[in-house]
């Protein structure tokens, strides 16, 4: 008896792990975006732009240090494949011996989410993608110290991913 219990409450146990594990997100649209940098402190210079597959909108910090795009994809598919393609290079970064790169990813189902730490052609030492269904969020730093990884982080975490 004790054995099946024990049997029992580890299932479920497992259950909800797994469950948990396979978190959807909900994707923003440009008001929550903007509202949500804003009260942060990070200013619009210019206006919602448009391209061929996605319109997009960057904010910046008072001093320029960081700044955070949002880009809204008019396709799915078009917003997987940028990820993707942006996923590959830092893996590529991560794999090169010859610099000090940290690369970490995070997510599950229609929700994606990666970091870079490091030196990148882009001078840009600490970066963050997150892609919710055909939404990426791209957040970066000119430094990588403990407060600009901490700022970033936070904006990240305020947009709710």
């Amino acid at each position: 008896m004790r054995t099946n219990i024990s049997v029992l409450l580890i299932a479920a146990i497992l259950i909800l792990t797994l469950a948990g594990c396979s978190s959807n997100k909900e994707s923003i649209d440009f008001d929550t975006f903007l509202d949500t940098t804003n009260d942060l402190g990070y200013e619009e210079r210019g206006t919602i732009q448009s391209d061929s597959e996605s319109d997009y909108i960057r904010v910046y910090s008072e001093d320029s240090n960081y700044y955070v795009t949002c880009l809204i994809f008019k396709e799915k598919d078009a917003a997987i494949k940028l990820f993707d393609e942006n996923e590959d290079i830092a893996k590529s970064f991560d794999e090169d011996d010859s610099n000090d790169f940290q690369f970490k990813e995070f997510g599950s189902g229609n929700y994606q989410k990666f970091s870079m730490n490091g030196k990148t052609i882009s001078r840009l030492d600490y970066m963050v993608y997150v892609r919710v269904d055909n939404v990426i969020i791209i957040a970066a730093s000119k430094n990588n110290g403990e407060t600009d990884v901490a700022e970033i982080d936070s904006v990240i975490k305020e947009l709710g991913y």
